[in-house]
Order: structure tokens, then sequence, then C-alpha cells
């Protein structure tokens, strides 16, 4: 694929019209706007495409010719070309690295499609595995359960049909021939020890087992009795207690409650004093308020008294004494009054000298 540098429409345009056609260059006009493949003009297009068409005569542009079509076919061809080259130009992938990008489409399409097949084979092969396996593992469950059932048949019928005592020669390999043979020695007095046995010699006890568990019984018994008496001891004790906690409890419970009641009756008591404190204070303010409006009357009485009095009316008509007539009662006193008033105690006098040289009457009745 040949690349075209600097501008890349001459260049194309001389390429196309060097592959196609040879004669004499024509003018085309631009492409209408909304068609399937418009001559890009960004890329350096102008607004004519050159393409070469062979010389024809001129005709009538009313008559359509055979070679008419023909030429038409053969424009519709270059232009067909050019749009082809227009993309293969126009694409920078194929442009620059030369790949041919339906055959990578083509391929990426192959792959898909073998990678979908292969995994459609793994599912089934995989469901295929799944169910032999299912089928095996049912398979192995029933040949582990036969051969259980066999083996558990197997042990019953030797249990029922092959026991071991059932054989002849059971009594020469019995475990137990020792323990069903007879002791040779039962007790101290067995009558089948004869002396020539030597089955009993001096200074042996044969009941040693027997009084050895005897005294263990009899220790067990001591240890549970001492056990029980500890218990006991201790649920005495317990029980001591829990008495000498309880009456304290309630010893401190009454203390409890005195320590209330006296709270109570200082509270009673000092509500009392409180209120006889109130009481005296009430009283005593209202005794001030008595004595304080008392004082007040006594005032307004003097302080009337003072002006309806004498000395500030000045009323000679008021005589504080019916005999005299008071000097210092009046103020501003006149000349005149004044010398009546000193007439008047002249003759007053005057009078009692008179009425002393008269005989005083006797106190005595007289006798007739």
């Amino acid at each position: 694929m040949a690349r075209c540098s600097g501008d890349g429409g001459s260049c194309c345009r001389g390429n196309a019209g060097a592959s196609f056609f040879s004669g004499t260059p024509q003018l085309l006009p631009r492409r209408p706007v909304g068609s399937e493949h418009p001559l890009p003009t960004s890329a350096g297009f102008p607004d004519f495409a050159v393409l070469p068409s062979p010389a024809v005569s001129m005709r009538a542009s009313n008559v359509m010719q055979p070679q008419d079509y023909k030429e038409a076919a053969a424009l519709e061809r270059a232009r067909h070309a050019e749009r082809q080259l227009q993309s293969r130009l126009l694409n920078a992938r194929e442009r620059l690295i030369g790949g041919d990008y339906n055959a990578w489409a083509a391929q990426v399409c192959d792959r898909k499609m073998q990678e979908a097949s292969e995994k459609r084979k793994q599912t089934m092969m995989g469901a295929e595995m799944k169910h032999h396996d299912s089928i095996a593992s049912i398979l192995e469950e029933h040949q582990r359960r036969d051969r259980r059932e066999f083996e558990k048949t197997l042990c019953e019928f030797r249990q029922n049909f092959q026991k071991p005592e059932n054989r002849q020669d059971f009594d020469l390999s019995d475990p137990l021939a020792l323990k069903k043979d007879t002791p040779a020695r039962v007790s101290d007095r067995d009558a089948s020890n004869p002396v020539s046995g030597m089955q009993k010699f001096a200074g042996e006890d044969q009941n040693a087992p027997q009084r050895k568990k005897a005294q263990q019984k009899m220790n067990r018994n001591w240890v549970l009795e001492q056990q029980r008496a500890w218990d006991s001891a201790l649920a005495e004790h317990k029980f001591a207690e829990n008495v000498f906690n309880k009456s304290m409890l309630e010893f401190d419970q009454s203390a409890v409650d005195l320590q209330k009641l006296e709270l109570a009756i200082k509270r009673t008591v000092c509500k009392a004093v409180k209120d006889f404190n109130q009481n005296q204070v009430l009283e005593e303010v209202e005794r001030k308020r008595i004595d304080r409006r008392k004082e007040e009357e006594d005032n307004m009485v003097e302080i009337t008294n003072n002006l309806q009095s004498r000395f500030l009316s000045e009323d000679l008509e008021q005589k504080t004494r019916p005999c005299k007539a008071a000097m210092a009662e009046w103020k501003n006193i006149k000349k005149e009054q004044l010398n009546e008033i000193l007439r008047v105690q002249k003759q007053q006098i005057e009078d009692k000298q008179v009425a002393s040289l008269l005989p005083s009457p006797s106190p005595f009745p007289s006798r007739s």
C-alpha cells in the first residue's frame, strides 16, 4: 500500500486519476450533503474531485444514449474506488500499521466461536463427568452396603452356630479354666485339705482379706462419721452466724429507726421552735406596730391640744383656773390686760385679808 506525504488530497487525486483512466481530467461537482459517502473537505480535499473521463463528444443534455450509461457506470466505479481509497487512507491503523482490519475481525470472530465451542465442549464433558461420578458413588455405596450386610450375616452365623465352647479341644484352651477349677484351699477348716497336702501352715491367716476389708469399712465409717460431725458443726456454726447476722441487722435497723425517730423529733422541735420564734417575731412586730400607732395617736392628740390651747389661740374667754388668770398662758399680752390682772389679784388679796380678820365659825355645833 503506497503512503502519501504532504497534501493528502492532491496525492490521492493523482493516484486515483492515474490508476483508472487516461485522458483529459474533468471537474466534477461536490456530492450533496446527506449522501452515503461524502467527500471530506477537512482532510485536504477540495470542493471538486478531479476524475478522469474519456473524451466524448458533446451531446444534447436531454437525450440519453447507451454510451452515457457506460460513462455513468464508469464514473460510479471511479467514485466507489475513490471512496475505498479514502476509507483506507483515513484509517490510522491501516495507514500506519498496514493491517487488515476485516481479516482481524474475522480472526477475532473465529477465535470467539472456537472458544464458545470449547466452552460448550468443556461444559458437556463436566456434566458427563459429574453424571458418571454420581453413578460411581451410588454403585460404591451399594457395594459397601452389600459388604456390610454380608459381614453382619457372617458374624451372626459364627455367633449362633460356631461358638468356641462347641469345639472338641475347647477344654485345652479355655481361658476360664482356672476360675472354673475348685480352689486348693477354701478356708482353714476345709476338710479336703489333709495334713499331707501341706495347704495349711502355722501363722497363716486365711481371713486376712476379709479382715482388711472390715477394717477399711470401719475406717470408712469413722471417716463418714467425722465428716457428718464436721458438717453438723459447720451447719450449726453457719446457723449461729446467720442468727448473729440477723440480730445485728435487727439492731442496726432499730438503731436506724431510732435515729430516724430522733431526727423526726428534732425536726418537729426545730419546726416548733421556728414557729414559736416566728410567732414571737410577729407578736413583736404587731406590738411595735401598735405602740407606733399609739404613739402616733398621742402625738396627734398632743399636736391637736397644742393647736387648740390658749397659748396658740390667745382666747381670753378660756380660763384654766376659775379664780386666776395665768399670765403665762398668753403671749404678747397688752398693758391694759396686765393692769386688769394685777388689779384683780390685788382685790383678791384684800378679800383674803378681810376674811382673816373675821371670827372663824366653830367646827362643833352649839348646844341650845
